[in-house]
């Protein structure tokens, strides 16, 4: 039997935006959908601290020994949404 594949949305509130995580249990296998960069507008400075929280969550999810990343999709809203 094929075990469900697993699929957990993260909200991020300082950009209003959902970056996904969706992976395969069975053979690891992993993707992240939109992360988010961490930007600080008065330092100038950006971290990973939200992709790195998505991360985790697989290898919880998954199994760290066994997890795979095959993706990390990023789609081009910046130009769509011009500030």
């Amino acid at each position: 039997m094929l075990a469900a594949p697993i699929i957990e949305a993260f909200f991020d509130e300082p950009t209003n935006t959902i970056s996904y995580l969706v992976a395969d249990p069975t053979t690891g296998a992993a993707a992240v959908v939109d992360p988010v960069l961490d930007f600080d507008v008065a330092s100038g400075e950006a971290d990973t601290r939200s992709a790195e929280r998505i991360v985790t969550r697989a290898a919880e999810q998954v199994g760290g020994s066994s997890l795979c990343w095959r993706h990390t999709l990023t789609p081009i809203t910046y130009r769509l949404h011009p500030t």
